[in-house]
């Protein structure tokens, strides 16, 4: 069998490539690239091609091959749909679209991953690329085409990832491989096993074109024809796991040990996120140091090393960690959400009130006040974190498009969660010349990824820069900072005040109640328009998000005269039903006698217009109407820290909680 074989340096692809070496039943392996390999073998030939995306100086070589393994792959984490989709779909189908011809006897094999969209339609943007490119990769004249979905592959032989954050997972998971592999013996696979599976689809098929996790494992088990076989491919992985599977205790103990795993694994995924982060993963940003952490240093909200609540904060941090794997069926949407989709043709017109707020879920707004356009705590990424294959996932697309978006004059960002600062979105906006206002530290992050110095305007809390006529003032928060670093809290969190010449607004960043809200409000209000955080609360965090009630308190506090909810409807961030958020707080609002407007996420609407919106999220369960969300789930701070000494009671004490 002659083999063509694309990715050998890479971690799948080195496992290929020494059990082609290995197979006596394999004659020739040619290995194409960009660069020579540093392996040599009498099998083995090299064809260096510089661009991967034209192979018509070479085309005469590539005849008569009867497999054709394909291992290259990149990380989506970071790059737009666009970028992913030329260094996945685009150079795939170059390779493949000339070896069908070429070899039309050829059997050719994709690498793609567990979780690929073959829909082409679903939420992942790397999940609808990979489809697309199995799709595409099935409708050409190959003898026939695998396409391999592996989940989890342990390294064999030294064998290592060429992505760094994937190689301190793989190096702090290995611990654990042992009893991943007894709790899910279909889902844990080696190089060898998937190596192996590729071998013998190539010679013998297998029964559909698709092969998940569990088929690679069958196929990998399957004995090589008489001949086949070279010096012995480990696959005790997949062998010794049938009979570890049926030795767990049973099923309640299968539970208990999934469960113990889950948390081990989510402890492991932390220390490797951290590690990356010391290895250099850019998504991670940069700590402030020199001039910048000088400055820092002589801030009043800067003590111990670390910057400080103006409220201690409190966590029920036992009780937060036992539900921590709980899953509430409410949390995530079942239908898809109402979005208004739309080109931005709305923004080819000014407001006529000069005032306009359009929602994009979450906490990323565009506002257009007195003439400035500020965008807040943009995110445009399918996932809220460092790296595309885990963390919380957006439930639909942006409403609109980065490239649709008008020229944007500032970008607010209030802290450095990965909800609120967010990589791949800051690389695509600073090519535009939008202003990043962002509190003390954060620009440590930007000038990281490449922001130039005088785009970056950094504030402690209380001061302001002016924009275009728009004074935009830093205000406390009662919140936290950092992402997934060893240190926590090096970097200021924050709200906003705008002040322009007709028009106020107010942006509560992330925060907890705290008494310094009524001095936002008469230092810097009132305000035609507030944008306060009412979603991903929880009682044992009471002192970090706002919920509800206490976000129509808050927006009583700073004298907003409308509040639009925002921080919901985009991403499962706590137990709450995901539609609760805007129940609660119409609920307050009618209590405290406060206007309420909850645009669709992609809507513009104009504050100061006199209007009313429809309902357009779905009622509560009918197993939670009985019961208000506010007695259900309490979400009320406490004072300075002390969970037995707290400001008011949620529910209709709105107002009593406002100081009326």
């Amino acid at each position: 069998m002659r083999v063509v074989l694309f990715g050998a340096t890479g971690m799948v692809g080195r496992g290929v490539l020494r059990a082609c070496l290995l197979a006596a039943d394999v004659s020739e392996v040619l290995s194409i690239g960009r660069t020579p390999g540093a392996q040599s073998h009498p099998k083995l030939r090299e064809l260096i091609v510089p661009d991967l995306f034209d192979y018509s100086a070479v085309e005469d070589q590539l005849r008569g091959y009867d497999a054709c393994f394909f291992c290259l792959g990149v990380s989506s984490a970071g790059m737009t749909e666009r970028d992913y989709a030329r260094l996945t779909y685009d150079l795939t189908l170059a390779a493949a679209r000339v070896l069908a011809p070429a070899s039309p006897a050829m059997t050719f094999v994709y690498v793609s991953g567990a979780g690929t969209d073959s829909s082409e339609r679903g939420r992942s943007m790397w999940a609808r690329v990979k489809g697309r490119t199995e799709n595409a990769l099935l409708r050409l004249p190959f003898k026939a085409v695998f396409l391999f979905r592996p989940g989890v592959i342990e390294p064999l032989h030294g064998v290592r990832s060429k992505t760094r954050s994937y190689r301190m997972l793989y190096i702090l998971m290995a611990p654990l491989l042992p009893l991943a592999r007894r709790l899910w013996p279909d889902a844990i696979l080696s190089t060898d096993s998937v190596a192996a599976a590729m071998l013998s689809v190539a010679r013998s098929g297998a029964s559909r074109p698709v092969l998940e996790a569990r088929e690679i494992r069958a196929a990998a088990m399957r004995p090589a024809s008489a001949g086949s076989r070279g010096d012995s491919v480990d696959n005790t992985n997949s062998a010794n796991n049938t009979n570890s599977a049926n030795n767990t205790g049973g099923a309640p103990a299968l539970r208990r040990g999934r469960r113990w795993l889950a948390g081990v694994a989510v402890l492991a995924l932390l220390i490797a996120l951290a590690a990356a982060l010391l290895a250099g993963c850019a998504t991670f940003g940069q700590l402030p140091s020199g001039p910048q952490l000088t400055t820092i240093e002589r801030s009043p909200e800067w003590h111990d090393g670390r910057f400080n609540n103006p409220e201690p904060v409190w966590i029920n941090l036992r009780a937060a960690m036992s539900r921590l794997f709980d899953r509430d069926p409410e949390a995530r949407p079942s239908a898809p959400v109402a979005v208004v989709r739309s080109r931005g043709q709305q923004f080819l017109q000014a407001p006529d009130s000069g005032l306009r707020v359009t929602w994009l879920g979450h906490s990323s707004t565009l506002l257009e006040i007195d003439g400035l356009r500020v965008l807040t705590d943009p995110i445009w990424s399918e996932v809220a974190s460092p790296v595309e294959w885990a963390g919380p996932r957006r439930w639909y697309a942006p409403p609109i498009a980065l490239d649709d978006l008008p020229p944007i004059d500032v970008v607010l960002i209030s802290h450095d969660h990965y909800d609120h600062l967010d990589y791949a979105t800051v690389m695509r906006l600073k090519q535009g010349g939008a202003l990043f206002v962002v509190p003390l530290g954060i620009g440590a992050h930007l000038r990281r990824w490449g922001v130039p110095e005088r785009r970056i305007v950094e504030l402690d809390w209380w001061q302001a820069t002016s924009v275009g006529g728009v004074r935009l003032t830093a205000t406390p928060a009662r919140h936290s900072s950092g992402r997934v670093r060893p240190a926590t809290d090096r970097t200021l969190w924050a709200g906003f005040a705008l002040n322009g010449p007709a028009h106020s607004a107010y942006y509560s960043g992330d925060t907890g109640f705290f008494p310094a809200l009524r001095e936002i409000g008469s230092r810097l209000g009132p305000f035609d328009v507030t944008l306060i955080e009412s979603g991903q609360y929880d009682a044992d965090w009471p002192d970090l998000h706002l919920g509800p009630e206490q976000a129509v308190a808050a927006n009583v506090l700073v004298r907003g005269r409308t509040m639009i909810p925002v921080h919901w409807a985009l991403f499962a961030l706590a137990h709450h039903p995901w539609s609760e958020p805007p129940e609660r707080v119409l609920a307050a609002a009618r209590c405290a006698d406060v206007r309420v407007l909850v645009p669709q996420p992609g809507a513009s609407i104009e504050p100061t217009v006199p209007q009313s919106i429809a309902r357009w999220w779905p009622l509560p369960p009918p197993n939670l109407a009985q019961v208000s969300g506010a007695q259900r789930m309490p979400v009320v701070a406490t004072r300075a820290g002390d969970p037995a000494r707290r400001f008011a009671a949620a529910g209709c004490d709105a107002e009593r909680l406002a100081g009326r």
